[in-house]
């Protein structure tokens, strides 16, 4: 096995950065939470998540912070819905069960 010892540094080098990021409204990521029962609404997990559930903005938080354009997933999941192979198809199935809250 490779040694790994010497990589990195003991001191973290600090950069300055400028970034932006939308508003969003906290009452609709507590809805969206308290709606899943702060479980993921995707893998149905039995085990809940507190504080570690993310709420997706299935078409980004960019177009909609509206609820029904929001789902709870599990760290896990929500990687998928923005990394995942299958990426595409699965913000559609969210956005379709998303859909069915819009008033």
């Amino acid at each position: 096995m490779p040694d790994y010892s010497a990589l990195g540094r003991d001191l973290g080098e600090r950069v300055s950065t400028i970034r932006s990021h939308v508003k969003r409204d906290p009452k609709v990521r507590l809805a969206v939470l308290e709606r899943a029962q702060y479980r993921c609404e995707r893998c149905a997990e039995s085990r809940t998540f507190p504080g570690f559930l993310d709420v997706h903005h299935v078409l980004g938080a960019d177009v909609s912070d509206r609820f029904y354009n929001c789902v709870a997933l599990c760290p896990n999941c929500h990687r998928e819905a923005h990394y995942g192979e299958n990426r595409d198809e699965l913000n559609a199935q969210l956005l379709e069960y998303a859909l069915q809250f819009r008033a």
